[in-house]
């Protein structure tokens, strides 16, 4: 019994010291290149709307991270000094979502960490620094809210660095307003 709790205090320390580094890491780094919200895993549960009128509204989220920059103010949020927006790579893959696996019935769908590395190991990144960008994972409307995984990744690697989970409450008038409420909500609230 001694054995296997030494061990598993062992292997919880060993996480929580890689995920202490992962945060000293993305937060030491002053610049960052952002590349948006990226919903081509993300379910949608309890939603009325098709999945063609959400794909659109994921453009006009991306959007509003310039026509509405004071607002969704990275810089200020996330502490970062210079920052670089990059949405082409994101758009182009929600554009490609298919629209027959948007909608989904799981109340309980996460994406899991091996799932997520080898997703944001496909990115078509280029140059080296450090990457930002929103993963959702559901936007479930019965429970007004929406989940993603805010990730920080090497952009020459493609590794992660931290990998925070986050949700938010979805609200506001039309489907744009309401799946953009949550991020909104995220990154007003982000703290190392």
């Amino acid at each position: 019994m001694k054995k296997v709790l030494c061990a598993a205090l062992l292997l919880l320390s060993f996480t929580f010291a890689f995920g202490q580094d992962g945060k000293d890491v993305a937060k030491k780094e002053k610049s960052i290149t952002f590349f948006g919200v990226d919903f081509s895993l993300a379910k949608a549960i309890g939603v009325g709307e098709t999945p063609g009128v959400l794909k659109n509204a994921f453009d006009n989220i991306n959007m509003l991270f310039t026509t509405e920059a004071k607002k969704y103010n990275i810089y200020s949020y996330f502490s970062k000094e210079n920052v670089v927006n990059s949405f082409d790579m994101v758009n182009k893959l929600n554009r490609t979502i298919d629209e027959s696996s948007l909608i989904g019935t799981d109340k309980g769908y996460t994406i899991s960490s091996e799932m997520l590395a080898k997703h944001v190991k496909a990115y078509e990144t280029n140059g080296s620094g450090m990457g930002l960008i929103f993963v959702a994972e559901r936007l479930d409307k019965l429970e007004a809210r929406g989940y993603f995984h805010v990730v920080f990744f090497d952009l020459k690697t493609k590794e992660i660095i931290l990998d925070r989970r986050a949700s938010g409450n979805a609200n506001g008038f039309g489907v744009r307003n309401y799946w953009a409420n949550p991020i909104y909500k995220i990154v007003k609230a982000w703290s190392y």
